[in-house]
């Protein structure tokens, strides 16, 4: 079914609730509109499972309205155990089992992070394992993103309690949780200047860097063990920038 198709099927549900909501007993009173309502909410809601967070595209405002009434009002009769339901009876076992396979593949190769300085940033630990959950479920462009975060963070942080002078260059002294606009590449620099990371972490650092940068402005398509390589690599990084010395 193509989007085409799930439009034109909102459009006449949407207008078979509106009959119901005008007048209660209209299905009661019409069985045939008690059946085409049933049949939509079947083959909308089976489109809806497969694919969900669909992007839905119409010049009239209003009748997007419409459509996310409906969808709302549809997915209000529908728990979590019926579309588990829906999935597994509409031959998505294969799929399901497939999926658990990789997501314990890569709950294995997720191993913990260890660190011995508790850092700055109280948010250090839910962005860091964001970007864990983000790679274990399946979405390895945004880890990407979050563990670039993570990275630039913890190195302006590490450069600040090396030098004084990172404050002023690095913090925004009119907002004390943002940053100054910096290039990623000066920080990496300066934290190889430093000692913080060797010659081989910088170069790593920068490789990271290229792929986020194409991931972002090219659309560049990034595999899970590209992004799998480069969390290892940054959670390396982390641990050695947080152990005490």
């Amino acid at each position: 079914m193509n989007q085409q198709n799930i439009i034109s099927k909102l459009d006449q549900l949407g207008d078979l609730f509106e009959d119901m909501i005008t007048d209660p007993s209209t299905f009661s009173l019409n069985p045939e509109k008690k059946f085409e309502a049933n049949e939509l909410m079947t083959e909308i809601s089976d489109y809806l499972v497969e694919y969900p967070g669909k992007l839905f595209y119409h010049e009239d405002p209003e009748r997007l309205k419409k459509y996310k009434f409906v969808v709302d009002v549809l997915w209000e009769t529908f728990d979590s155990d019926q579309i588990f339901d829906k999935l597994h009876d509409s031959g998505y076992s294969s799929l399901l089992s497939d999926m658990m396979l990789s997501f314990s593949s890569r709950v294995r190769m997720l191993k913990p992070t260890f660190i011995s300085v508790k850092p700055d940033s109280t948010e250090f630990s839910m962005y860091f394992e964001e970007a864990m959950k983000a790679w274990l479920y399946g979405v390895p462009n945004a880890a990407l993103f979050i563990c670039f975060t993570v990275i630039e963070d913890v190195l302006k942080d590490r450069l600040c309690q090396l030098n004084v002078d990172y404050v002023y260059e690095l913090k925004d002294p009119d907002n004390p949780k943002g940053v100054r606009t910096i290039s990623f590449d000066r920080i990496i620099m300066a934290a190889k200047s430093e000692g913080l990371i060797n010659n081989r972490e910088k170069n790593i650092l920068f490789d990271i860097k290229k792929m986020r940068n194409d991931s972002i402005h090219n659309l560049a398509p990034v595999s899970d063990k590209e992004v799998y390589d480069a969390i290892m690599n940054i959670k390396k990084i982390v641990e050695k920038l947080l152990q005490r010395s």
